[in-house]
């Protein structure tokens, strides 16, 4: 019966990877979140490490123990991507991420080749790094990113060391294995400093387009534009110009952040030029955002809008890093 089945296995123990994934993600505590991908993370490398090596159930177990470990790892990349950046900015470590878990089908046949194991493993490494030390040194900073990216690539250069000291057949690959880890490196900081890396551990709870926005005793009430139930399966909101109000139209934002994390959130406000065909800057706002809320810290900016138009605002941080961007427009 399992050999019927067992070119199935390699996509169940990725999906069964994600789908854990998806429940701890919003569910559990970002402390033990990580701990969890951590444990995914050594068993990863202990899979990397053994190979083929062992006695004959063990070569059996690591490869699907090894699938899962990737993806849970791969898929915990993609949700706080997705989660953490806006998806127009970073699309391309997002696409990567999915790629690499729909080679499911073609891990039957070459995910045996310890290139292809070590390649995997470095890239889910580095995200996992990436995501974890400004989680735990609560900072932004570019070099807590490369920090922890060069300690994911010190980690991977030892698992070098290892498996060419204690694994003749796999020595003459380690010059390959070193430039992989190097090249991976050299390519998330590439994308770090294009922007295309979100700012995680940040990750937006809510944001929109709102006629008004009041704070009363802490509670934030938002007025907004009444909606039927199919006008909230298209993306982007639909205001209509006040008779008679201010013409103020307010963007609210709710921000993630862990706990004695402090930044700048700025909304970068934009009309879309119809006759010019592209978007024009209609300035920025700044507030100041802290962790520990688990919906998030709320904030918000307006600008006075009097006619009507395709408006959209850019939620960033002040290296320019996007969390998403809240669209809208303004109607008779």
């Amino acid at each position: 019966m399992l050999d019927r089945y067992r070119h199935l296995i390699p996509s169940a123990l990725l999906g069964g990877g994600f789908f854990v994934d998806v429940l701890t993600f919003r569910t559990l505590r970002a402390e033990t979140t990580f701990a969890l991908l951590g444990g995914y993370a050594f068993a990863a490398a202990a899979g990397v490490a053994l190979g083929e090596r062992g006695p004959g159930a063990l070569r059996k177990a690591v490869p699907m123990v090894m699938q899962f470990a990737f993806g849970a790892l791969l898929s915990s990349a993609l949700l706080f991507y997705w989660f953490g950046g806006a998806v127009a900015a970073s699309w391309p470590v997002m696409l990567i991420v999915v790629a690499l878990m729909a080679f499911n089908e073609a891990f039957r046949r070459v995910f045996l080749r310890p290139s292809v194991q070590f390649g995997v493993f470095a890239f889910a490494l580095f995200s996992y790094c990436t995501l974890l030390f400004p989680f735990m040194l609560e900072s932004l900073s570019a070099w807590v990113f490369l920090l922890g990216g060069a300690v994911a690539t010190a980690v991977s250069l030892l698992l070098v060391e290892i498996v060419t000291r204690t694994d003749a057949a796999r020595r003459p690959l380690a010059g390959r294995f070193r430039l992989v880890a190097a090249g991976t490196y050299a390519a998330f900081a590439i994308l770090y400093f294009l922007n295309i890396i979100p700012p995680i551990p940040l990750s937006i709870r809510d944001a929109g387009a709102y006629h008004d926005v009041a704070v009363r005793d802490g509670a934030y009430i938002l007025e907004a534009e009444p909606e039927g139930p199919l006008s909230r399966l298209w993306p982007g909101q639909t205001l209509r110009l006040e008779r008679g109000g201010d013409g103020r139209i307010f963007a609210f934002t709710a921000i993630y952040a862990p706990t004695e994390l402090s930044t700048t959130i700025v909304h970068v406000w934009e009309r879309y030029d119809e006759a010019e065909g592209r978007w024009e800057g209609a300035g920025r706002s700044t507030y100041e955002t802290r962790g520990g809320r688990q919906d998030g810290y709320r904030g918000y900016s307006y600008r006075t809008i009097t006619e009507t138009g395709r408006w959209r605002v850019i939620v960033e941080t002040e290296r320019g890093q996007e969390l998403g961007r809240i669209h809208f427009t303004m109607l008779e």
